[in-house]
Order: C-alpha cells, then structure tokens, then sequence
C-alpha cells in the first residue's frame, strides 16, 4: 500500500506541473478570456497540490512517514489551504446568489400577483441581499409589464420612481407585428401596453425624459388615445427624438411603427410636415416619415396599416423618392433588397422609375416579373405588446382612476 500511495502522489505531481506548463506557456492566444491559460495553470496546481497533499497524508496515516515527507507536507499545506478556501468561498458566494434567487422570484411571483401584501412580506424576507440585485424602481418596471397597479401604486409610496437617467432598468419589448422597441422604462412600457391606468399612476413620478419616451413610443404603437393623453398631460408634441434632440418629428415614430392613425391625426389635426426635417437641434438631416415606414415594412412586413399609411403620406405630397442621407432611395433599395411588393407600393404611392440608373431598371423589371409574395395576414389587433410568456397582451386602454 506504500508504494501504491507513493506511486500514485509521485504521478499526480508530475501530471500536475506537466499539465500546468502546458497551460502556462501554450500558445492560448486565441482562448475565449486574455491570460486564461495562465489562469488555469494555477488552477491545475492548486488542485493538484491538493490532491498530492491528500495522498501523502493517507501514506503518513496508514503506513508512517520519514521526516523529509512530513516537511514537504508542511509546505504543501498552506497553498493548499488557499485553493480550498477560495474554492469554499466561491461555492458559499453560489449557495447565496441562489438564495437572493429565490428570493426575487417571490418579489416577482408577487408583482405578477398584483399583491401588495405579498409583496411587502417578499420584499422584507429578501432584506438588504436584493437591494442590489432588484431595487425599487426595477421593480416598478416590472408591474408595469405586467399591468400590475396595486403593486405600483405601493412601489412608488415606497419611493421608486420613473427616470430616464443612464443605468436605470430599462427592457427591450416586441409588438405583435415584430416591431422591437428597444430601451423602454416603466412609463414607456405602460404606453406601449397602452395601459393608461398605470400611466396616470407613474406621471407624478416620472421626469421629462422619461414622458418624452413614453410619448414616442405611444406614437410607434399607434395607441392615438395615449398620444392624445400625454399631450394634454403636458408633453411638448413638438419634441424631435424620443431620446436625445434630433430632427426626427413625431410623425417619423409612428411611421417607424406603421401606425396609421397616430400618423392620420399628426398630418390632419396637428398639420405636422410629411418631410423629412432639414433644419432643427441636430446637425443631421432629418428621417422622413416614407424612408421610416420603408423601414418598417423591410424589417417587419407589409402590414394593412402600412399600405394605409404609406398612401396617407403620399396623399398629402410626401417625396416617396427621398433620399436618406445622400444614399439610396426607398425604391431603389426595395429593388436591391429584392422586395417586390415594397417596389409596387411605392410604384403605385408615386415612385418615379426614371430617377433609377439602367441596371437598377432591369433589376427592377426582373423583380417585378416574378411571382406574387404571399400577401401579409393582418392581425385584428395590430402593435400589441408580446408578453414574457409569448402571449399578446391587451391594446385597449384602461380608463383608469
């Protein structure tokens, strides 16, 4: 047994540092992580310390030990004593991470419960652990994605609020028809739920930035009631931009979102320009309302209220052959992205072919002489919001308090 235990010490050590030589001077430039060999280098000895520690303390037990073994015992100890606390470190920082885990899933079984008493008993069970992990306003981001207004209505006597500051939570949400709508807070996603209820309960807590977005985004959503809501409530409808101060009216969101009756009221009510805006607060030419539909309908289809919007623009004498930023026209990359139902809109919205160079021209006709697309399936309820589990949620809105 001494000389199994011995050979077996002997082999492990020589593994380890053969393997962690290899590690340390073997070419891992192209490794996932900078360093990562060296990394698991040290790891390869620290384990291997251990394990060859272990060996030698069963031969020491069970078969004795010269003096020259128990000294390189002792060496052997204190690394080895390191590798096993940072290993029972690491595995004690897992054993907690799961239980703030559990812990927030209760804070979140609770908001999607619309329970304020549970949600108090979930947020004092989680304690100080989950301050980082789901603070206040976080948490009101998500009962406004699940409409939950008894919760937010204590979220915010608790102190969250609605801002449109760098680092607070944000989500990423798609409507029904596939139209992302990227970097939404918790006022934005109650505009695009259309939830006007839970709008008029976060008003009072949310600063400008965050109004101006919600406004934006009720605009894409073709939710014209909330438009016309936050208007009134005092958001400038002359703002250019959701986010930051461009030339990009109002009328360049909702065309972003098809929403052709946010877009109808905008030109006929708010007589707002069909063009793009060339002069305003940024130095860039402004977005047209047609290349922002053109957008939309290459991104996401060629919806009804598309088709209804694009003639509406046209209508009242949008240029359906402008130029974005100095490049190609909407027809022109229709026809290069081989669209053909795109080219014939804008075809019969007033395109002029004449302005396309001969081969854009042969292109096109080539384009135009393949089959009909399978015409678009228009849902019922179009720019819905698709809920956490994949199921549309609601696209009236709530008259609210």
């Amino acid at each position: 047994m001494k000389s199994s235990l011995s050979a077996l010490a002997m082999f492990a050590a020589v593994v380890t540092l053969f393997g962690a030589l290899w590690l340390a001077i073997g070419n891992t430039s192209d490794w996932f992580l900078p360093n990562l060999g060296l990394w698991l280098a040290a790891w390869v000895l620290g384990l291997g310390n251990v394990l060859v520690l272990l060996l030698n303390v069963l031969r020491w037990r069970f078969c004795g030990a010269p003096s020259w073994l128990l000294g390189i015992m002792g060496l052997q100890a204190l690394p080895a004593a390191v590798c096993l606390g940072i290993l029972g470190y690491g595995a004690y920082g897992m054993w907690r991470d799961s239980q703030v885990t559990v812990k927030v899933v209760r804070i979140d079984d609770a908001i999607v419960a619309d329970d304020p008493q549970r949600l108090t008993q979930a947020q004092a069970a989680c304690g100080a652990l989950c301050a980082a992990r789901l603070s206040l306003n976080e948490q009101l981001l998500r009962a406004a994605e699940d409409g939950s207004s008894r919760v937010a209505d204590q979220l915010i006597r608790q102190t969250a609020r609605v801002s449109s500051d760098l680092g607070q939570p944000e989500r990423d949400e798609r409507t029904c028809d596939g139209l992302y709508l990227v970097g939404l807070n918790a006022l934005s996603i109650a505009a695009a739920r259309n939830d006007l209820r839970m709008v008029r309960l976060m008003w009072p807590v949310s600063d400008t930035g965050s109004r101006r977005r919600a406004l934006w985004t009720a605009a894409q959503t073709d939710h014209l009631a909330m438009v016309q809501w936050l208007v009134g409530a005092g958001v400038p409808l002359s703002i250019r931009g959701d986010i930051l101060d461009e030339n990009n009216t109002l009328l360049v969101a909702a065309a972003s979102g098809a929403a052709v009756h946010v877009g109808q009221w905008l030109i006929e009510s708010r007589h707002m320009p069909v063009d793009a805006i060339l002069e305003g607060p940024d130095p860039y030419t402004g977005t047209a309302p047609v290349w922002a539909l053109f957008m939309f309908m290459s991104e996401v289809g060629v919806t009804h209220e598309a088709v209804d919007l694009l003639r509406l623009l046209a209508a009242h004498g949008a240029d359906v052959d402008v130029r974005e930023r100095q490049g190609d026209s909407p027809l022109e990359e229709a026809v290069r992205l081989g669209q053909k139902r795109i080219a014939r809109l804008l075809l019969n919205a007033g395109a002029n072919p004449a302005r396309l160079d001969a081969a854009q021209r042969a292109a096109m006709d080539k384009l135009l002489s393949q089959p009909d697309e399978v015409p678009y399936d228009g849902r019922p309820s179009p720019n819905c919001i698709v809920a956490h589990d994949a199921a549309p949620v609601g696209v009236s809105a709530t008259a609210g308090p």
